[in-house]
């Protein structure tokens, strides 16, 4: 399975969302937010 480093760039209400998805994906590295 092939990783992708991801940056969030904004946090607000929505981005919070967006990083929990992030942490819930195997495939997806949370890099920076």
């Amino acid at each position: 399975m092939k990783k992708y480093k991801v940056i969030v760039w904004g946090l607000g209400s929505v981005g919070r969302y967006a990083v929990i998805m992030i942490q819930s994906k195997k495939s997806l590295e949370l890099v920076c937010a």
